[in-house]
């Protein structure tokens, strides 16, 4: 479980990429799954499910989409969020990558990525892999004019 901290103008946001929650609730404000399932949590919390179901391929542009525009709201609002999916090697820290490349600086990246607390893979390598896998997805998901969502057929399943 690795926590990364986003300074914006007025906000600022932990960010905690990692397996799914179980016992202690933590701190968290709000709950972002992108799991093939998606158990309820208290009511007290926010709680958003994006099903992701093969870890191996990309998951439908609605799961893209949706993440990465629910992770920058929450963000902006300056809640702490905890991004998971079953074992957070893959998938959650692929979701945190791809927001990370899209809304910040190759620059602010990198120190965000430099100064995370705790023990989890890089965001960005796990981006990236899907991203080397699957020509074009860096760009729909960028918002590039012009890039269609990938075929799965494209894809290459590692």
């Amino acid at each position: 479980m690795a926590t990364y901290y986003l300074h914006t103008n007025n906000t600022s946001t932990k960010i905690t990429v990692g397996p799914e929650p179980r016992g202690d609730l933590g701190s968290w404000d709000t709950f972002i799954s992108v799991n093939a399932i998606c158990e309820a949590l208290p009511p007290k919390y926010s709680q958003y499910w994006f099903p992701w179901s093969d870890v191996y391929r990309p998951p439908p542009p609605e799961v893209w989409y949706g993440a990465l525009k629910t992770l920058h709201r929450e963000q902006t609002f300056g809640r702490d969020i905890y991004l998971y999916c079953d074992t957070g090697e893959y998938r959650s820290p692929a979701v945190l990558g791809a927001y990370l490349s899209v809304y910040f600086t190759p620059y602010k990246v990198k120190s965000i990525v430099e100064a995370a607390e705790g023990e989890g893979p890089n965001p960005l390598k796990c981006w990236s892999r899907y991203c080397a896998e699957c020509p074009g997805l860096l760009e729909w998901v960028a918002g590039i004019p012009g890039y269609p969502y990938p075929p799965m057929t494209q894809c290459k399943k590692s």
